[in-house]
């Protein structure tokens, strides 16, 4: 992950995207983070089985959406899990300036919301 600071237009478009982000109703989102019983940590992948998470990959991130690709795990109920006041940051990217194409891709972190569920991780 790049480190270097984002420029002002990309640093805009990660302001928007998290303040949009921010907004959505939905929980929980792709890219939050869930703690289960057994103290594994890993990030929300997927929401359409269940709560799906995953140990790495990718979180394409712009407009207030968060998008996953890599591998899942099996899916944990959604009232297995407890919204706590914790946030982490996450790594995510977008396109430079909104500009998709090759090699266009700014990594940047975002603020997630955090859960704990009350089952040991899936496999």
């Amino acid at each position: 992950m790049t480190l270097d600071p984002l420029d002002p237009r990309d640093a805009a478009i990660l302001d928007r995207s998290i303040r949009a982000f921010n907004a959505r109703s939905s929980t929980p989102r792709q890219g939050d983070y869930v703690v289960f019983a057994d103290g594994v940590t890993r990030r929300v992948s997927d929401t359409t089985f269940g709560v799906q998470t995953s140990d790495g990959g990718s979180w394409y991130f712009e407009a207030g959406i968060c998008s996953f690709s890599g591998g899942l795990y099996s899916g944990v109920p959604r009232e297995s899990l407890t919204l706590t006041s914790e946030t982490r940051d996450g790594s995510v990217w977008f396109f430079h300036h909104g500009i998709p194409g090759g090699g266009r891709g700014v990594d940047a972190v975002a603020p997630f919301r955090v859960y704990t569920c009350n089952l040991p991780s899936t496999r």
